[in-house]
């Protein structure tokens, strides 16, 4: 009887993790294949995506630079220069020039630690 019970216990457990590791394998070869598939037409856009990037470039350098308009209430001077220079570094290791038109206060529905507990609830197990 015991080592009927014992025979049954582990054939369950080898077929349960048998299983597993065979949809382990089953995703990862899906996810390969799917990136694989998002590289292969991704490359094919990036040669028109350089040309149009180069022309916006060129648009770009020719355009005369923007008057500096009035904060909003509540956004200081230099807040704005950090955010402007914030947009001005993130384009520039690409070689693209991004201008700041208008900055404004996200409207959010709601507050700040209800959004922070939202986060840190649904937030993925893995860093």
């Amino acid at each position: 009887m015991a080592q009927e019970l014992l025979t049954v216990v582990l054939t369950g457990l080898l077929v349960v993790f048998a299983v597993l590791i065979l949809l382990t394998v089953l995703i990862w070869v899906y996810g390969k294949i799917v990136y694989s598939i998002q590289n292969r037409n991704k490359g094919s856009a990036d040669t028109t995506n350089a040309e149009k990037k180069t022309d916006n470039v060129a648009m770009m350098e020719t355009k005369a630079p923007m008057q500096a308009t009035a904060a909003p209430q509540g956004i200081s001077n230099e807040v704005l220069a950090v955010i402007a220079a914030a947009v001005a570094s993130m384009g520039s290791a690409a070689g693209v020039r991004y201008a700041v038109r208008s900055v404004r206060r996200e409207e959010t529905a709601r507050p700040a630690w209800r959004s922070a507990g939202v986060y840190e609830n649904s937030r993925p197990f893995s860093s």
